[in-house]
């Protein structure tokens, strides 16, 4: 680890990567993407640091005011506050145990 950081102070590989991600690595997934069938580029990928992000930048590129985002619950809070922030309301459902795959059925018939 110390060799690693030693050598990334002497290339000056040590600072803040891209917003979308680096482009090799953005590279690497839109052919590994390709390679299963879907039309991707480099400038379709985002790379983001976790899901939290990822719905953040989905929010922002998708939500519209007036819409609402179905969240499960129990969930983690910026889940239903992200929505929020950009005009769309939300709405929660409770999960309940021993309902995976089945999950349609239990949003429908709660109350």
């Amino acid at each position: 680890m110390v060799d690693a950081y030693v050598n990334a102070l002497q290339t000056g590989n040590n600072g803040y990567s891209p917003s979308y991600g680096l482009p090799d690595l953005r590279a690497a997934i839109a052919q590994d993407e390709r390679r299963k069938g879907w039309p991707a580029k480099q400038d379709d990928i985002y790379v983001c640091h976790g899901v939290t992000e990822a719905l953040q930048v989905i929010f922002a590129a998708t939500l519209e005011e007036g819409d609402i985002v179905l969240a499960p619950g129990p969930h983690y809070p910026p889940y239903l506050a992200y929505p929020q922030m950009f005009g769309a309301a939300t709405l929660e459902y409770k999960l309940k145990p021993m309902t995976i795959g089945n999950w349609t059925s239990t949003i429908l018939n709660q109350k």
